[in-house]
């Protein structure tokens, strides 16, 4: 007897409910026609900026232990915001700036 194999039909179909997915979603985003603003961060946005930078990094990388040590606790937050909030203040070359997109009225990104 002699063993046929049939092709896998399943992982075509998937290839290709991907691909319509794909251009689906490629063209909801080109109707939502997002709008984004770049401006200079208020000091709210350095509370939003400290809590995201808190949460992504973690302890995972050291310079910002050591710049922020315990910022994932109340205090520790408190003093790196405020150490934020001073730098933004006393130093004339350090910009904080901000992303925001328009429609939906929210940063959606941040760099010092």
């Amino acid at each position: 007897m002699r063993a046929f194999r049939t092709p896998l039909i399943r992982t075509d179909a998937r290839k290709e409910t991907d691909r319509v997915g794909l251009v689906v979603t490629l063209q909801l985003m080109a109707l939502s026609k997002p709008s984004v603003a770049v401006g200079l961060c208020d000091d709210i946005d350095i509370d939003h900026g400290f809590r995201v930078v808190s949460r992504t990094f973690k302890h995972d990388e050291p310079y910002i232990d050591a710049v922020y040590p315990r910022h994932d606790t109340l205090e520790g937050f408190i003093q790196g915001r405020d150490r934020m909030l001073k730098q933004k203040h006393s130093d004339q070359i350090i910009k904080f700036v901000k992303a925001t997109d328009s429609n939906a009225g929210k940063i959606i990104g941040l760099a010092i």
